[in-house]
């Protein structure tokens, strides 16, 4: 059973991963694109010749199908979910943890000050 201290710390992990996986999906066929141009030269198979962008897209769509812009995508999106929920998670227990120092902090402070105050009034 998690305590709400733990369960604070987890609330990003669902939310994180929902976006990451949204923008990964967008994004991902003209991460393909670029993979492909920037292969190019670096192997001799089909992917070396393109002519630029628009080239890559029309070949990529004609010889491969739609289907040709998220080869990879499943575990691209396993990596990148995982990735954005623990940088959330760890974000938010930096922030959580900080708050709970400073706030100490500034408690102390305002305990010194008082006494310092108490010491110059009553003396």
């Amino acid at each position: 059973m998690l305590t709400p201290c733990h369960h604070a710390a987890l609330d990003p992990l669902p939310a994180g991963a929902l976006a990451k996986i949204g923008a990964t999906i967008v994004t991902y066929p003209m991460i393909v694109v670029k993979s492909r141009l920037q292969a190019m030269g670096r192997h001799s198979d089909q992917h070396s010749s393109y002519l630029g962008t628009a080239d890559a897209i029309g070949r990529i769509w004609s010889q491969e199908g739609p289907g040709g812009f998220f080869k990879g995508l499943p575990p691209k999106v396993l990596q990148t979910a995982i990735n954005a929920a623990l940088m959330l998670m760890v974000k938010d227990r930096i922030t959580n943890e900080s708050e709970r120092v400073l706030g100490a902090l500034a408690s102390a402070k305002s305990k010194v000050q008082g006494q310092a105050v108490y010491a110059v009034v009553y003396r």
